[in-house]
């Protein structure tokens, strides 16, 4: 989650991109995460950044 006061300054997305990254050097094959009620608007964010929906869940695969 990103402070109200940092939106819009791609903060969020850098944060993504550190954690995807994390996760590849790590060897992992996927990278999961879920959208609650009060987040589904936030689909189009993630999306951007390649995390297709599979069932309940966003999913990017990582190899």
């Amino acid at each position: 989650m990103v402070d109200p006061a940092a939106r819009g300054k791609n903060v969020g997305g850098l944060l993504l991109e550190a954690t995807l990254k994390l996760a590849r050097e790590r060897g992992c094959a996927e990278y999961g995460l879920y959208l609650v009620a009060t987040t589904e608007k936030n689909l189009p964010f993630y999306q951007k950044y390649g995390f297709e929906r599979v069932g309940s869940e966003l999913r990017q695969r990582l190899v």
